[in-house]
Formats: structure tokens, sequence, C-alpha cells
């Protein structure tokens, strides 16, 4: 418990530092700010074309699609904001031989690495996220009741720990691999597929989506928790994320054993 309030310490006191580096530079921070908004407001738009020149998706409403997408922007906004600079900054730490110093300080490497990974760059997808789940929740005049929110923040923070785990999977095989190796572009691609509704995918992609690849916490189950359309199969989802970070943290310290020093 001790670490672990140590590691918190850590991550405020690295956030902190990481916004007082951006406000010494406030009109860059700003114009960021508003160019990330302007950019991330093109996926709702995007989504509103397609529903409205399409068929749409089944069992979605357009006002339902937007409240997806709300939950989508915030999602991202939170993992961007969390663990933003983990990837690039464990990379930039293999090739320049300074992970050592990581292995000699009394907290695991790794919950260093991700205490140490916030970043700003994600606040203005989070905000347009927020706003646009609370805009669509009043539009759709729905009730949520505490037992809701707190399932919702319950996903929320399964998927955090998802993020977690892919993160440290990731970093895992740049240890392996002393480079990137295209394993960023897989990833990504693999979490394009909770972008969407899973009612669009086959029944086995749906079933993957909630069991071996649980991406369906991301965006999927919080929708639909606070549509009050709440599937039992999410504890499932709950427990195969517990179960991927369990393998994922095993796999590190495995890979770990294997890393080679900049002393050789």
């Amino acid at each position: 418990m001790k670490k672990i309030m140590s590691l918190i310490d850590v991550f405020v006191w690295n956030s902190g530092l990481n916004i007082s580096r951006s406000m010494q530079y406030r009109f860059n921070f700003f114009t960021g700010m508003i160019i990330t908004l302007l950019f991330t407001l093109t996926g709702p738009l995007i989504q509103y074309l397609f529903f409205t020149q399409t068929k749409g998706f089944p069992g979605w409403s357009l006002q339902q699609i937007i409240l997806f997408q709300g939950v989508l922007l915030t999602t991202i906004g939170l993992r961007n904001t969390l663990f933003g600079t983990a990837k690039t900054q464990f990379i930039g730490l293999i090739r320049r031989g300074e992970f050592d110093r990581f292995l000699l300080r009394p907290f695991p490497p790794m919950a260093l690495l991700l205490a140490s990974s916030f970043s700003l760059d994600g606040i203005g997808t989070l905000i347009v996220g927020v706003v646009l789940t609370i805009y669509s929740i009043v539009k759709l005049t729905l009730t949520i009741t505490l037992w809701q929110l707190g399932l919702f923040i319950l996903c929320i923070l399964f998927g955090l720990l998802l993020s977690a785990a892919l993160d440290i999977l990731h970093c895992s095989i740049i240890i392996l691999t002393v480079a990137d190796g295209g394993v960023r572009g897989i990833m990504e691609a693999y979490l394009k597929f909770s972008e969407y509704p899973l009612e669009i995918y086959t029944k086995y992609l749906k079933i993957m989506f909630m069991s071996f690849l649980p991406i369906a916490i991301f965006v999927y189950f919080p929708a639909q928790i606070l549509l009050n359309r709440i599937d039992i199969k999410v504890l499932l989802t709950f427990g195969s994320i517990v179960v991927f970070f369990i393998l994922s943290s095993f796999f590190w310290k495995v890979v770990l054993k294997k890393y080679t020093s900049a002393g050789g």
C-alpha cells in the first residue's frame, strides 16, 4: 500500500511538472488544444454523415450514436492523458540505453513508467467527449441512476486497466525487438474495432471482443449502461481484462530478464 501511495505521489508530481512545462508556452498550448478540439469534432461529424447517408447501425438511433461518440472520445482522452507518453518514452529509453536507471529505483519499472506518462495532449479530446456525452444524455432525456453511474465508472476504470495491459505488452515487445517493429500500427488497428457498436460485427467477432480481446469495455459497454441496456456479459469482460493484465505483467517479467543493459 505504501508503494502504491508513493507511485500516486510520483504521478501527481510528474503531472504537475508536465502542466508547468506546457504553461511556459501558453500560446502553443492553447493553439494546440484548439486544433485538437477541431480535429476531434470531425469524428462525430463523420459518424453523422455516415448515419444519414446509409442505413446506420442496427439497434442504434442517430442520437444514441452521438452518445457512443461522446463516450469514445472520453475514453480516448483519458487514455491519452494518463498514458499518453508511455510507449514513445519507453522506446526512447531503450534506444538511448537509459532504461537502466528505472531498474535502480525502488519501484517496479513498468509501474514507474506508467506513473510518468501523463500528457496534456489528450485534454482537448477528453473535454469534447465529456461535453458530447452530457449533451446526449440531456437530449435523450436519460435518467442515470447511481447504480448506472457506478457501473459506468467501473467500466472506465477497467478500460484504463486494459490500456495499461496493452502498454505493458507493447513495451515487452519493444525490449525484444529494440524497436517498435510495426507493433504500434497493429495495436492501433485493433483498437479501431472498439470505435463501432458490436452489432455490426459477426457473432464470433462479438464474442472475441467481449472475451479474448475485450475492447468492448472501452466504449460499447459504457454507452450501453448509460442507455440502460446493461448486459450481463460485461462481467465476462471484466474477468477477461483481469486475466489479460495478469498475463501481460507475467510476460513483462519474463522479457525483463532478457533485457541487456547499456553496459552489456
